[in-house]
């Protein structure tokens, strides 16, 4: 059968490798300024957004018309707190979940943290130096900026972001390379292990590769030497 994937991020890249070895055909759409390579997939052809989708297939925002069978949506996540009462006063506007100090810790209830919300991360990593950050607090080892502190802290932390080019509001926690200088942060805040060098080093080594290296970078092995250096080798 034929099947439209919208969104080329690691998710729909590394599905898009997947299904296009039982599929008939395969359209990738994507808003992308560079496209991925999809050389080796002779079955896979890349669209730019769909404008709508129709009873069969979409229409796409160059004028091209295609049908299929199959969606599948590689768009990102929503946050939501269906759970969560107002009362604990936590709310998401375009994606921004807020007021949260460090991407974590719920001003108005900072006995409440959130870990793992920041995107284009390690995931591992963030979870961690999230974890043991807000224990610091929880544990009575470190004290709590007052609230006023945390509300200044986030607007300029968020100003600083609009004047990087983040001027949208569900990129509020987005952090790529920006991930370091967060971990730098939270460590020097608090004492706790940092994220080693090689890490970082690694990250780059790798990052990207699932959209121009998909068939290949896989087989890349490395070994962690010490803190500041690896090797790798391909398979």
């Amino acid at each position: 059968q034929s099947v439209l994937i919208i969104g080329a991020g690691p998710s729909g890249m590394d599905i898009t490798n997947h299904i296009r070895k039982e599929a008939r055909h395969v359209y990738l759409s994507h808003h992308l300024p560079t496209a991925p390579n999809t050389g080796f997939m002779g079955n896979v052809t890349q669209k730019p957004d769909v404008e709508r989708l129709t009873k069969n297939g979409a229409i796409f925002k160059d004028g091209s018309e295609e049908s299929f069978d199959h969606v599948v949506y590689c768009t990102g996540y929503k946050y939501s707190f269906p759970c969560l009462s107002t009362d604990v006063g936590i709310q998401v506007i375009d994606n921004f979940v807020q007021p949260l100090w460090k991407h974590c810790i719920n001003i108005n209830n900072p006995t409440m943290s959130f870990i793992g919300l920041p995107f284009n991360v390690i995931p591992t990593h963030i979870f961690d130096m999230q974890v043991r950050f807000t224990l610091k607090f929880y544990t009575g080892q470190r004290q709590l900026p007052t609230k006023e502190q945390m509300i200044a802290d986030l607007e300029k932390e968020q100003g600083e972001r609009w004047d990087c080019g983040f001027v949208n509001r569900k990129k509020a926690h987005q952090m790529g390379e920006r991930q370091f200088d967060y971990y730098n942060e939270l460590a020097n805040m608090t004492g706790i292990e940092n994220i080693k060098p090689v890490i970082l080093k690694l990250m780059k080594d790798c990052g990207k590769k699932y959209i121009f290296e998909l068939d290949t970078y896989r087989n890349n092995r490395y070994t962690v030497i010490d803190d500041e250096h690896f090797t790798k080798r391909a398979l």
